[in-house]
């Protein structure tokens, strides 16, 4: 289990000398910056378990991540990565608000 910035991933699948390595099982939060929809499908075909976390040194440092429901673990691989790329949901401890420019409160789901 660890964590990283996108570009140590990309760095990683593309390095000759990990080609041959067998990352399943591995797993990952990315943040730092998004992750891309590539990238993900990249990581989920070498077998690596990645999500996507956000949060701040602030905070802790995160926020939230971007974990899947049970009914979606058996889903096809294009489908978690869409998942697996977005914010994500509050993680134990932490209550979130999100609001507009004006402070007002946006709906969510």
């Amino acid at each position: 289990f660890s964590h990283c910035v996108p570009t140590i991933i990309q760095m990683l699948l593309q390095a000759e000398a990990a080609k041959s390595i067998d990352l399943s099982g591995w797993k990952v939060i990315i943040g730092g910056s998004a992750l891309p929809r590539a990238l993900a499908m990249g990581a989920l075909e070498r077998g690596i378990d990645i999500y996507t976390g956000y949060g701040m040194s602030e905070t802790c440092p995160l926020l939230t991540l971007a974990q899947l429901t049970p009914e979606l673990e058996n889903a096809d691989l294009e489908t978690q990565a869409d998942y697996r790329t977005r914010t994500g949901r509050p993680v134990a401890m932490v209550q979130i608000r999100i609001v507009d420019g004006e402070m007002n409160d946006v709906p969510h789901d």
